[in-house]
């Protein structure tokens, strides 16, 4: 099962929630001289990045958190088009497959809700390309990185 957590849920594991996003952050993040926690954590208790949690339970008890995620809803200006971007994904173990299903089922639902066309997101795993090309997704771009250096 995956959910929305609440701001006041972010704030009151905001060490875990942390942790999770710093493992995971996207190659846009920059680095953490710049503050870039706060303003995570900002985005994060003002809305404008959404906090998920799957987990699975077994007679009504927590039997197992597989990870946490991150979303942001990104609009392209140019094009008008509105996109709900996975931020960051962790996970401690191996996510089985349900559980991804599951989680991109949740996603999905969100994103139409609030009038997004498509799920976007950057990954370096494999399995994850895998299962969103078995899902009919379009993985053959390429998020190109280069540093500015500045100074020289």
């Amino acid at each position: 099962m995956m959910i929305q957590l609440r701001v006041e849920q972010i704030a009151d594991h905001w060490d875990i929630v942390k942790h999770a996003i710093e493992q995971s952050l996207p190659p846009i993040a920059g680095d953490e001289s710049d503050g870039r926690m706060n303003r995570i954590l900002s985005a994060a208790l003002s809305g404008r990045l959404q906090c998920w949690i799957s987990y699975e339970i077994e007679e009504d008890k927590l039997r197992k958190l597989n990870g946490i995620a991150t979303t942001q809803i990104l609009i392209d200006d140019v094009c008008d088009v509105k996109n709900l971007l996975i931020y960051s994904v962790f996970s401690a173990e191996e996510i089985g497959a349900y559980a991804w299903k599951e989680g991109l089922k949740t996603l999905t639902d969100y994103a139409i809700s609030k009038g997004c066309k498509s799920l976007i997101a950057y990954t370096q795993i494999d399995g994850i390309i895998d299962l969103v090309n078995k899902l009919g997704g379009d993985t053959s771009f390429r998020f190109i990185k280069l540093p500015l250096i500045i100074g020289d």
